[in-house]
């Protein structure tokens, strides 16, 4: 199998978690594909990085929601990139109680967490298979997969079952260069976490920094969110270089998760 190591695909790289990511892929001179739905945003950081970096820096449209987005990008990128990693947005209903979510909410976060990743992974891997390149998938997903939270409920239950997909192609493929892994995420200091700690506190009647100090910093066990820079790094690691770890959920947490995973 041949290994085009030099290209990238990040999704929901145009800030937050995805941003620092994409930033560790072009920062190793990495050919490095930016994928989102918010075009300015999106080519904005495409060209920062370019010009920081001095490497091949682009910006393609993805909306998880969106069939023919999905399939649009996976039919430009071919080969595709020996390196994806699927970072995803934030579901409409998010907060919301499980029980209190309607059906077009669990369809939502379905197309957002299951279904539009699945479906551009399985067209990225096929893709590699037919032209005999080796590929790494990294899903950026939750801790809260694994002990899951009121308020974040319907996606926790939705995008557990990344995790199978990713154990499944790993077995199947793997002495065709396939790999897949998911990193389950613990607390970080990014725009979507700070909105949605605002939401809550919309919702209980509480003030954003009690929830924060409560429900985020008070569940940490070293009382500190992440370092996104060093989960870049992390990733880029864990996608391109350790050939041996596949078909792996590691946590990212601090300790966070009271489980233990097997």
């Amino acid at each position: 199998m041949e290994s085009d190591n030099k290209q990238a695909l990040i999704t929901a790289a145009s800030r937050g978690i995805g941003y620092h990511i994409a930033r560790a892929f072009a920062g190793k001179g990495y050919h490095t594909i930016i994928a989102s739905r918010d075009k300015l945003r999106g080519k904005a950081v495409a060209d920062k990085f370019r010009i920081l970096y001095d490497t091949n820096v682009e910006w393609r449209r993805l909306d998880f929601r969106d069939k023919e987005s999905i399939s649009r990008l996976a039919q430009e990128l071919h080969p595709p990139p020996a390196a994806v990693v699927i970072n995803t947005g934030n579901p409409l209903c998010e907060p919301c109680d499980p029980l209190d979510s309607g059906y077009d909410d669990w369809l939502d976060a379905a197309r957002i967490y299951l279904a539009g990743p699945l479906y551009l992974a399985s067209q990225l891997v096929k893709g590699a298979l037919q032209t005999q390149h080796e590929i790494s998938v990294t899903f950026i997903s939750s801790i809260s997969v694994v002990e899951p939270m009121r308020y974040l409920g319907v996606a926790d239950t939705v995008r557990a079952g990344i995790t199978r997909w990713a154990k499944l192609i790993s077995r199947l493929h793997a002495e065709k260069g396939v790999r897949a892994n998911v990193i389950l995420l613990g607390s970080y200091d990014t725009p979507g976490a700070r909105t949605l700690v605002k939401k809550i506190a919309e919702l209980t009647s509480s003030q954003p920094k009690d929830i924060w100090e409560k429900e985020v910093l008070g569940k940490i066990p070293c009382k500190a969110t992440g370092n996104p820079d060093e989960l870049g790094n992390l990733v880029f690691s864990i996608t391109t270089e350790y050939k041996y770890i596949s078909g792996a959920v590691i946590p990212v947490d601090c300790s966070m998760s009271r489980s233990v995973l097997i």
